[in-house]
């Protein structure tokens, strides 16, 4: 058998606390540190030996402190929000590996040496479910928030395409770097928020009923190195000749109404903004960024013989099959989903007739968003 990847976390821990008198729950989650090792280009991979000459796929990029801490609360005891949500992560690196890639592409093939219809029809059937319900649950609860608890800091994570597909120190390389994320609450002007359930919405003191939450993404950035060039270094830079996107910050103000039973207010405001997109290509750079991509091995198409004899196989098996709808009603007579989806239909239907009472449309959202410059040379 041969080993494709392995997947290394070290010191994780999972913790969960309820609070039986009113069902609130805490969880928390830590992650000392993460690594994912492809397949070996020697094709050493003896199952019973741990190959330490494995590219790396993904690991962290600060070793000393932990990867990942997560905490999550519902109705927490020392403040007044209906949530408390906090998150920090560590850098990380993702290095893309051609030949392990490839080799994951292949195994989920069809051929004449894989049936996965049935696997397909089940994980389809699966996903429909839980789509219906996260979706339903998800818009449910964000309607209810009065207040919110939030503080997220991810810090940024790299993606690292080499020449050839594979990872070493003297290879050119584009580096995306996807930005530091920071998601927390905004300044609060919430006063007296039982009053305002009667609040006039031609008011000009309309954020007092609002939350504010304020999510920016800073230094988002696109690199090609060659050879000679450190990306690990030029990624603190704010301009360099390596530089295809400079660094670019995205802030993002939103608003939740607290009481949606005011329809002529909009339920969600954002307002966004960019302040610069700048970038700066030479023509060596970008006839190198197209160099670098063409010497990367893709995935070979399957051939057209192996395609008729599978589509055959999967004709002569199709009775023996069970279809999409059938997993589906298997699914139904487990979870209630009809039944949720007929309450949420009941409860728009009560939202509209409200709407056309009041003689007007309740707005979902609001959004303003703008991009001050942009410089492309």
């Amino acid at each position: 058998m041969k080993v494709i990847s392995r997947l290394s976390i070290s010191n994780g821990l999972l913790e969960f606390q309820r609070r039986p008198a009113r069902d609130d729950i805490q969880l928390v989650i830590d992650l000392n540190s993460l690594e994912m090792s492809g397949i070996d280009s020697e094709l050493n991979n003896n199952e019973n030996e741990l190959n330490l000459s494995r590219p790396i796929l993904i690991q962290s990029f600060n070793q000393t402190n932990n990867l990942l801490h997560i905490e999550f609360e519902t109705n927490p005891l020392n403040s007044k929000s209906d949530y408390r949500i906090q998150a920090k992560s560590q850098p990380l690196q993702i290095n893309y590996h051609a030949m392990t890639i490839n080799t994951l592409i292949e195994c989920f093939l069809p051929d004449r040496h894989h049936d996965l219809e049935g696997i397909k029809e089940a994980a389809y059937s699966i996903y429909t479910d839980i789509k219906h319900r996260t979706q339903f649950l998800v818009s449910e609860n964000l309607k209810k928030i009065k207040d919110l608890d939030i503080d997220i800091d991810l810090q940024s994570i790299y993606f690292i395409v080499p020449e050839s597909g594979f990872y070493q120190s003297s290879s050119s390389v584009i580096c995306l770097d996807l930005g530091h994320l920071t998601f927390k609450n905004g300044e609060k002007n919430i006063q007296n928020s039982e009053k305002d359930v009667f609040y006039d919405a031609k008011s000009d003191q309309d954020d007092l009923i609002y939350v504010p939450l304020k999510i920016q993404l800073e230094n988002v950035q696109l690199l090609y190195l060659t050879q000679n060039e450190n990306w690990i270094d030029v990624r603190l830079q704010e301009d360099s000749p390596s530089h295809l996107i400079k660094p670019i910050t995205l802030t993002l103000d939103l608003e939740k109404l607290i009481h949606i039973e005011n329809n002529k207010l909009p339920i969600w405001k954002a307002n966004g903004e960019i302040h610069l997109i700048e970038s700066n290509i030479s023509d060596r750079r970008l006839i190198g960024c197209f160099n670098l991509i063409e010497s990367i091995p893709f995935p070979q198409s399957t051939e057209k013989s192996d395609q008729d004899q599978y589509k055959k196989s999967l004709s002569k098996n199709k009775k023996h099959q069970t279809t999409t709808k059938q997993h589906y009603d298997q699914i139904e007579s487990m979870t209630p989903i009809k039944k949720i989806l007929l309450e949420q239909e009941q409860e728009q239907d009560q939202q509209k007739q409200i709407e056309i009472k009041s003689g007007e449309q309740t707005i979902q959202l609001s959004i303003d968003f703008q991009i001050r410059k942009v410089y492309l040379l």
